[in-house]
């Protein structure tokens, strides 16, 4: 981002074509409409990591830190079995070798 906005301002000073400053505001526009998601996001994983430092001091390290971990494997099983990350039908290793991990 930050490489952006100064090459954009670099091209400002220079008074370069107009190719080029329409970049600069294309890439503005989908800027403004990336920050909201990525903003949410950021809430989301800040709100998780504050609960599972709590979780931590409240269960004890040897309990609360695996426990918290988990979430991987969460995130595996959902983007496999819900997103469809993985064709089932044609990768039986990788699926064996999946619920071996688990």
């Amino acid at each position: 981002l930050a490489l952006w906005q100064s090459r954009c301002a670099l091209h400002r000073q220079r008074g370069v074509s107009a190719n080029n400053q329409s970049f600069c505001t294309h890439f503005a526009s989908k800027l403004h409409r990336a920050a909201v998601p990525g903003l949410v996001t950021g809430i989301l994983w800040t709100m998780g990591n504050f609960l599972s430092v709590h979780a931590t001091e409240y269960l004890g390290m040897s309990v609360g830190f695996p426990l918290t971990q988990t979430c991987i494997l969460i995130n595996a099983s959902w983007g496999i079995f819900f997103f469809h990350e993985i064709d089932l039908r044609s990768n039986r290793g990788q699926l064996f070798r999946f619920l071996l991990a688990l």
